[in-house]
């Protein structure tokens, strides 16, 4: 099964597992420095200043880390995001990575869809699916069993692909001894010839561009959505605490239900205001409904990441250190930002979360008009 496929079930846990609602369905790790070193038997959820997997997982990882080294094997997908990361045990499914300093030096029986700064396919690693990379700088010197799709500032092969290669590069190079058992597809300013001691078994076709898009959703698409939505929760939290604490209650108590009203709400709103504009006395109100309605993207997005860590938080029974809270939001706005890297897909995951804290937000309103 794909990343595409699993990923929604994925945020899902997370939402279940911060509302306290997951039991023991899968494991979660977060501090200054984490070490996986016992076996973990379902999901692992993890992130921490430094992180090392140093066990066996006996399904999908979701990790972030600004030193993130995977060592031990993992039988599912790797969802995995850091400065510094390095893939050196073998994933059994799908991996998606996006870090500034990436290296793969292992097998992956599945796709990987990987973005950074710099991105190295080691020697002697493997993908048995397609690879798709996009980055500043990256190093094919692995082996490839589908097709390849790179975009970078430059590109290197000095590996194999059984498939095609895709690349748009500004500078490519072709190493002796790389092997492209298809055809070579290369976007660039200029023409690369083919040197000896590269073989290539398909055609090779050039398009001529200069101006080329090679970034892709990459590290500082991750890195500034997340900063946007950390920003907007700290000034919604500061602004209007009590908000947000009726928000996390209404999440913990119903997720589910918030979900239902928020997406009512999305449905509701636009034609309602539409139709107050179209009479005198509802004009101003029909403009507000609008002006609200553009707002309650962010505003449902930051709500809901801050009603889930938060709503963790209350259902421990503790309140705990505030920066214990603000790492859970940390960590459930690097959940959203991953999730809006995926096609398709990552907007309707999107979408949930806003339908999540508008109706969190409804629901708190109307607690409070009750108890007023």
């Amino acid at each position: 099964m794909s990343i595409l496929h699993r990923l929604i079930p994925l945020l899902a846990l997370i939402c279940l597992w911060l509302t306290g609602q997951t039991g023991q369905a899968a494991e979660f790790r977060n501090g200054e420095d984490v070490r996986v070193t016992s076996p973990v038997s379902d999901n692992l959820f993890a992130a921490g200043s430094k992180l090392t997997i140093a066990a066996p997982v006996d399904g999908d990882v979701i990790a972030a880390g600004f030193n993130l080294d995977l060592k031990a094997p993992v039988s599912g997908d790797a969802i995995l995001a850091g400065f510094d990361l390095r893939v050196a045990a073998p994933v059994a499914g799908d991996l998606l990575a996006v870090a500034a300093d990436l290296d793969i030096k292992s097998s992956i029986s599945g796709d990987a869809r990987v973005t950074g700064a710099e991105v190295r396919l080691s020697r002697g690693a493997t993908i048995s699916g397609d690879f798709s990379a996009s980055g500043g700088e990256i190093t094919l010197e692995g082996d490839v069993a589908g097709n390849a799709q790179l975009a970078a500032e430059k590109v290197v092969i000095a590996g194999s692909i059984a498939g095609n290669l895709d690349v748009a590069a500004v500078e490519l190079e072709l190493l002796p001894g790389a092997r492209i058992t298809g055809s070579i597809r290369h976007t660039g300013p200029r023409s690369v010839p083919v040197p000896d001691g590269v073989d290539v078994g398909g055609t090779v076709e050039f398009r001529a561009k200069e101006d080329l898009d090679t970034d892709g959703p990459g590290v500082m698409t991750l890195l500034g959505t997340m900063a946007a939505l950390f920003i907007l929760g700290l000034a919604v939290l500061w602004l209007f605490p009590a908000l947000v604490a009726g928000s996390s209650a209404a999440i913990r108590r119903n997720p589910l239900g918030r979900v239902l009203v928020g997406l009512g709400l999305l449905l509701v709103v636009p034609p309602l205001a539409i139709l107050l504009m179209f009479s005198v006395i509802g004009l101003p109100l029909g403009l507000l409904l609008g002006g609200l309605y553009l707002l309650a993207f962010p505003l449902g997005l930051a709500v809901a990441a801050l009603g889930l860590a938060e709503s963790r938080q209350g259902r421990n029974g503790r309140d705990g250190p505030p920066a214990r809270v603000l790492g859970r939001f940390a960590l459930v706005t690097l959940a959203l930002a991953l999730v809006s890297l995926v096609p398709y897909l990552g907007a309707i995951g999107l979408l949930l979360a806003v339908a999540l804290g508008l109706g969190a937000m409804a629901g708190a309103v109307l607690n409070a008009r009750r108890a007023g």
